[in-house]
């Protein structure tokens, strides 16, 4: 009787040392899940970041610079040209092997004291534009002050007064 025992003990105990081999076999077969599973997140965080900056757009116009941002919910967020106090660009060695530059905006405005414009072309020169509108803006500002007061113009180039202040074609977009 106690051989039976003994005999007994050993099935089931073996049936326990059998039991790592199974799941040895089931592992083996949920390899590959295992070694793709640290890269299916750093995936979708890149892709959730190609659709954003797919899905921004910038509008200059000759008075304001719109951001449009959104995947499913649109905003837009609009800036006076005559608000800009600084510019830089900004070309990161990865974005730059890209051919791409980051612009930052420093601004008057007290919601948004600065705008950054992310991966934006090189070959747009957008900051270059930027500050060309930023100095007609100017201009205009200074022209209409001079005109409207009743002291003599102080800028020294009163042949861009003529000109209008424009209705705000649209003068880049880029997305």
């Amino acid at each position: 009787m106690p051989a039976s025992l003994f005999s007994a003990g050993c099935a089931s105990w073996s049936f326990l040392f059998c039991l790592p081999s199974l799941e040895q076999r089931i592992l083996e077969r949920l390899q590959p899940a295992y070694i793709l599973s640290p890269a299916i997140v750093p995936i979708f965080i890149a892709l959730a970041r190609f659709l954003q900056t797919k899905n921004k757009v910038y509008e200059l116009t000759t008075e304001r610079l719109k951001i449009t941002e959104g995947i499913f919910n649109k905003v837009t967020d609009t800036l006076e040209l005559y608000r800009v106090k600084d510019l830089e660009t900004r070309q990161p060695f990865w974005s730059r092997m890209c051919g791409l530059e980051n612009v930052q905006v420093n601004t008057s405005d007290v919601s948004t004291p600065f705008v950054l414009l992310d991966a934006v072309p090189i070959k747009l020169r957008l900051g270059d534009k930027i500050r060309n509108a930023v100095e007609n803006v100017r201009m205009q500002n200074a022209c209409v002050k001079s005109i409207s007061s009743d002291t003599p113009p102080v800028a020294p180039d009163l042949g861009r007064c003529s000109t209008g202040l424009g209705g705000g074609d649209s003068d880049v977009q880029s997305r």
